[in-house]
């Protein structure tokens, strides 16, 4: 590719290149990857082109990156864009319009998210992430199951991370309610992890949901990965559902995400004497701990989440009313596993 190709693209897609192009200069400075977010997201699509040059003056002044290798990278990233778009595969940037806005909002939003499918799923009027082990107990799962179909119904966007147990519980019940979900992957989408849910991957997209990442098929897949997934599952979503967990795990992960973005948390847990080898530690510490929010099924689920949303209007006019949170603190200082490949 001719070097100034990049130069004749298009203002967005330059700045789509140029951020692509970030992931392979090695920055370290907090105070320059603050300063882009804080580009990015007042940034209009009527200058876009000065958010990328001031973008380039950063890496230069800052000598992060020399003008040929960067040049090199532009090149590189804009066949790169070319061949996900081949592929089916969006392209987005902060300053996107389908951008989900709720992740734009935390303070290491990514610069560049690739997703598949249905882009109106990330930027929903209503969203909630169901979420919990692999190892779900059938029990559980078909719970699970149920209370995202009805949630589908009621037209909330479930979020999850298509692992199996739990997070396959949220999509099925998605889809078998009509409604639309989004898959936030550990992995490109290109190449789907796990595997064996490539199929669940590909019948969201036939039903209107999206997959969502941050990762390209150049990447091999990380511990830290899963937990970055997290974070973005608690960032989509309005709300938290775990349906089962234990103690540890990497569900406490995205618990501990939602603590930090301000969204509400809810536990499952049947009113029903559940089999000992049904392990809901984790739930029933959330709770205990007043970190989430026990439901017994979507009923409750429903009247907990409509009581919040009236108690948060009522206090908009009441200046003085001082609020606590549902949720409790994240500064217990548990040290959780994070979950293996």
């Amino acid at each position: 590719m001719d070097s100034n190709d990049w130069q004749n693209r298009p203002d967005d897609d330059r700045l789509r290149a140029l951020l692509l192009s970030l992931r392979y200069c090695s920055i370290k400075a907090k105070g320059f990857k603050s300063e882009i977010l804080r580009l990015l997201v007042t940034a209009s699509k009527d200058n876009l082109g000065e958010v990328s040059e001031s973008i380039s003056r950063m890496l230069f002044d800052q000598q992060y990156v020399e003008s040929d290798y960067l040049n090199q990278l532009l090149d590189k990233s804009t066949m790169m864009i070319s061949k996900l778009r081949e592929h089916g595969i969006s392209v987005l940037m902060i300053p996107d319009s389908v951008y989900p806005k709720r992740i734009s909002l935390i303070n290491d939003a990514p610069y560049i998210l690739l997703a598949k499918g249905n882009l109106a799923a990330l930027n929903p009027e209503k969203s909630i992430a169901v979420i919990g082990t692999r190892k779900a107990d059938d029990l559980i799962y078909n719970a699970g199951i149920e209370i995202s179909y009805r949630l589908a119904q009621e037209g909330w966007m479930i979020a999850s991370g298509l692992a199996k147990g739990c997070d396959s519980a949220g999509h099925i019940g998605c889809i078998r309610g009509k409604g639309i979900t989004t898959a936030i992957l550990p992995s490109s989408i290109e190449k789907i992890y796990p595997s064996d849910n490539k199929g669940l991957a590909e019948e969201i997209v036939a039903n209107n949901g999206c997959l969502l990442t941050e990762y390209l098929s150049t990447d091999q897949i990380q511990r830290y990965y899963f937990v970055q997934r997290d974070r973005l599952q608690a960032a989509l979503s309005d709300n938290l559902l775990v349906l089962q967990t234990g103690i540890e795990g990497g569900t406490m992960h995205t618990v501990r995400y939602a603590h930090q973005y301000n969204k509400k948390v809810f536990a499952y847990m049947p009113l029903i004497d559940l089999p000992p080898q049904i392990d809901m530690t984790g739930n029933k510490e959330l709770i205990h701990k007043n970190k989430a929010m026990g439901i017994a099924d979507f009923d409750d689920l429903l009247e907990r989440i409509q009581a919040l949303k009236s108690n948060s209007e009522e206090e908009q006019y009441d200046p003085a009313s001082s609020s606590s949170s549902l949720v409790g603190s994240n500064s217990d200082g548990e040290q959780l596993e994070i979950p293996g490949i």
